[in-house]
């Protein structure tokens, strides 16, 4: 098998489903703040700062930017931490709990759609050659 040809159409075809219009919600959830407030929600809520910054793999600065902004909006708090009160800790507000989830929602019924339109037998097949995949680029 010519694994670089393989390669070259699978970029292809990634480059292509970036470009549809359902892709770019689930890019839009996969950076700034909705990866944020995602994050918060699948964490317990809370997190310090510098986690964020390490599961985004950007600077403290940008991360400090992007929670002033969410904060303005209402979507997170940033509080001293209880037994450490020169740390900060960064909770999700309701109204940022209500955002992720209905955005999450809204999401999931899309990629439900999609889903069934391929089938189950896809489905499956699309989930573990997705698993795979990602298991090989944590390997690089």
């Amino acid at each position: 098998m010519d694994y670089i040809k393989a390669a070259e159409e699978l970029l292809d075809i990634q480059s292509a489903l970036q470009r549809l219009p359902g892709n770019s919600e689930i890019s839009r959830m996969a950076g700034g703040e909705w990866f944020v407030l995602y994050y918060l929600l699948t964490h317990g809520g809370r997190c310090f700062p510098k986690e964020i910054s390490g599961v985004m793999m950007v600077s403290t600065a940008r991360v400090a930017a992007l929670l002033n902004g969410m904060e303005a909006k209402r979507l997170v708090s940033r509080a001293p931490y209880e037994p450490d009160s020169r740390r900060i800790v960064v909770s999700l507000t309701a109204e940022g709990r209500e955002q992720i989830e209905r955005g999450r929602r809204k999401t999931m019924a899309m990629f439900a759609r999609v889903l069934e339109s391929i089938g189950p037998e896809d489905t499956l097949e699309l989930i573990r050659i997705q698993k795979k995949l990602l298991a090989g680029f944590a390997r690089e």
